[in-house]
């Protein structure tokens, strides 16, 4: 799921960037993106209209990245996570032996 977090516009009302998250439930992305000038010609959206699909739409638009592609990117962060959490550090004891330091 998608959340508008907040995004910053110009004095004219056109959007320049958007902090936005990505949940599914194994965590989460957030990032800003900074988004591309309007096309030339084209009239822009007054703010007072937008709602966060419509703003959440420009930044999928801009990052071209879809559901899945985050869920993948989730997932394989949880994945080095729990490999990371899963290592033991060992250190030399006086006897000069190792030891697995508790976690």
């Amino acid at each position: 799921m998608y959340n508008l977090i907040s995004f910053k516009a110009d004095p004219t009302g056109v959007i320049t960037s958007v902090t936005w998250s990505y949940t599914n439930d194994n965590g989460s992305i957030r990032s800003t993106t900074k988004l591309a000038p309007p096309i030339p010609g084209l009239p822009t959206m007054p703010i007072e209209q937008l709602d966060e699909s419509i703003v959440i739409g420009f930044v999928k638009d801009q990052l071209g990245a879809t559901d899945e592609s985050f869920d993948i990117e989730i997932n394989d962060y949880v994945t080095a996570q729990e490999y990371q959490n899963s290592l033991l550090t060992y250190v030399i004891d006086e006897d000069n032996e190792f030891v697995n330091l508790p976690s």
